[in-house]
C-alpha cells in the first residue's frame, strides 16, 4: 500500500479540465486518490488502480461526518465541503486507517510529480505540508486527526465553522493557527506553481498577495516570478522556464494550480512536452524552451500579455472582503 493518500469528495458537476486532473493523478501511482461523488467517472479517462472512485451522496457525507465528529454540521452546497476538509482524517478515518499521511485538495490542479517534492521537504520532518487548501498533506495520527476539534484562543471554534452555511475559509485560516498553536510543523517551502489571478499573463502568486488575501504573516516564502517566463508540461513533470541575466534556467514544482477553470484539454498529454498558457496547451519540445532566442519567441507568442483579467480579479476581491471584512486591497 502507498504511504500518501488525498481525500477528495466532489458533487454536482466536474469541469472539463477533470480529465487533465484525473490523467495527473493516474502519473502518480505511488499516491492513492480517494473519490467520494455522485458523478460517474469520465469515460475518455482509464483509471489506474491507485484511483479509487466511490458513488455517495453529499448527505451520505454529512451524516458520515455527523457521526464521526459527533454533533450536527451544516452541509447543504458542496462548496461547503472545504471547511469540512481538515476534519477528513476523522470523518474518512476508515478508509485511511493504514496511511502514513493523508491529504485533500482541488481539481483545477495539474499534478506534476508530487512524491519527489514531498521527499525534497523532508515530508516526516513535518505535520502538514503545504498552508494552503489546493493540495496539502498531513500525518496521520489521532493528534493531529482531532486538532481541528481543539478549542484554541484566538481561533473560530469547530462548531461555529460547521454550523455556519457560508465557506470560512477554515482549512487555510484558522486551522492552520491551531497547528501551530499546538506546537505542529507547517511546511511552506517550494512547492506549488499557483497562478495569480489578476492577470492575464502566467505567473505566481506572490508573498503580498497571500498576506493580503489570507491574512497570514507566517507563510514567507513564495516563487518570484521573472519578467520573461512560461509554464510547461513535460512528460509528467510540472516546469517553469525562465530567462535570468541572458541565461535560461528552470525550475521544478509539485503541481499547477488555476485558481478557478484550467485551460481547455487535450486528447492525450502523458508524452511529451507543452506549453501552459490561459488559453491553452501548445505543443512544444525541450529543445525549444531550453533555446534563449526559441524561448524568448515563445514567451512573446504565449505568455507577454500583462493586463489585468477583470473577472477574475473582481472574483479575488470579493473574496478578500468577505473573508477580512475590509474593503480596500
Amino acid at each position: 500500500m502507498n504511504k500518501f493518500a488525498v481525500i477528495i469528495p466532489y458533487f454536482g458537476k466536474f469541469k472539463p479540465s477533470i480529465k487533465l486532473f484525473l490523467e495527473s493523478c493516474n502519473r502518480n501511482n505511488d499516491i492513492d486518490w480517494l473519490f467520494f461523488t455522485d458523478i460517474d467517472a469520465p469515460a475518455e479517462v482509464i483509471l489506474q488502480s491507485n484511483i479509487y472512485w466511490s458513488k455517495t451522496t453529499l448527505e451520505a457525507v454529512r451524516e458520515l461526518a455527523v457521526q464521526k465528529i459527533g454533533f450536527d454540521i451544516k452541509l447543504d452546497r458542496a462548496y461547503k465541503l472545504c471547511d469540512l476538509r481538515p476534519f477528513y482524517g476523522l470523518v474518512f478515518s476508515d478508509y485511511i486507517k493504514d496511511y502514513e499521511y493523508w491529504g485533500y485538495g482541488d481539481t483545477d490542479v495539474i499534478c506534476g510529480r508530487i512524491s519527489k517534492f514531498l521527499l525534497r521537504a523532508k515530508y516526516n520532518a513535518f505535520d502538514k505540508v503545504n498552508w494552503m487548501g489546493h493540495l496539502s498533506f498531513l500525518r496521520n495520527s489521532d493528534e493531529i486527526n482531532h486538532v481541528a476539534l481543539t478549542d484554541i484562543e484566538g481561533t473560530v471554534n469547530a462548531k461555529d465553522v460547521l454550523n455556519n452555511e457560508k465557506n470560512v475559509g477554515f482549512d487555510e485560516h484558522d486551522f492552520n493557527r491551531k497547528l501551530l498553536a499546538r506546537g505542529k510543523k507547517i511546511y511552506t517551502g517550494l512547492w506549488a506553481a499557483d497562478m495569480d489571478i489578476f492577470y492575464w499573463r502566467m505567473r505566481c502568486v506572490d508573498i503580498k498577495t497571500f498576506h493580503k488575501l489570507l491574512g497570514i504573516k507566517e507563510i514567507d516564502f513564495a516563487p518570484k516570478n521573472y519578467a520573461k517566463q512560461i509554464f510547461a508540461l513535460a512528460d509528467g513533470a510540472i516546469y517553469r522556464f525562465y530567462i535570468e541575466k541572458g541565461t535560461v534556467k528552470k525550475d521544478e514544482f509539485a503541481y499547477i494550480h488555476f485558481r478557478k477553470e484550467a485551460p481547455i484539454d487535450f486528447e492525450d498529454y502523458s508524452r511529451g512536452t507543452f506549453i501552459i498558457s490561459r488559453e491553452g496547451f501548445y505543443k512544444a519540445t525541450s529543445e525549444e524552451l531550453e533555446d534563449l532566442n526559441r524561448l524568448t519567441a515563445a514567451i512573446e507568442k504565449y505568455n507577454n500579455q500583462e493586463t489585468p483579467f477583470q473577472e477574475w480579479k473582481n472574483y479575488i476581491i470579493q473574496y478578500y472582503r468577505k473573508n477580512t471584512g475590509k474593503r480596500g486591497w
